[in-house]
């Protein structure tokens, strides 16, 4: 596995998708890149989306909306779904 290369402001990663495409990972609204990373590594897309599918029965961006709005999915699930986890969703 390639190891990603870095810079202050953004990670550059192939580990992402399938394509030869190269993919941007840019830091969460205000936390730094290092705390993306770190978030990213301890709740993966797939593992967040699985227990947001399963335990709420979010299928959509609206029920994810309402479910955010409502305060039922607390936390180690972000508000921000396709900022979070931009190159997934």
């Amino acid at each position: 596995m390639e190891s990603p290369i870095e810079d202050e402001n953004y990670i550059y990663n192939d580990d992402y998708d399938d394509d030869d495409d190269e993919t941007i990972i840019k830091p969460y609204r205000n936390r730094s890149l290092a705390w993306t990373k770190r978030y990213r590594t301890l709740n993966p897309y797939e593992k967040v989306r699985a227990r947001v599918i399963n335990n709420f029965g979010h299928r959509c961006k609206e029920d994810w909306d309402e479910a955010k709005s409502s305060g039922l999915l607390r936390q180690y699930v972000p508000n921000y779904p396709e900022e979070m986890y931009a190159p997934e969703w």
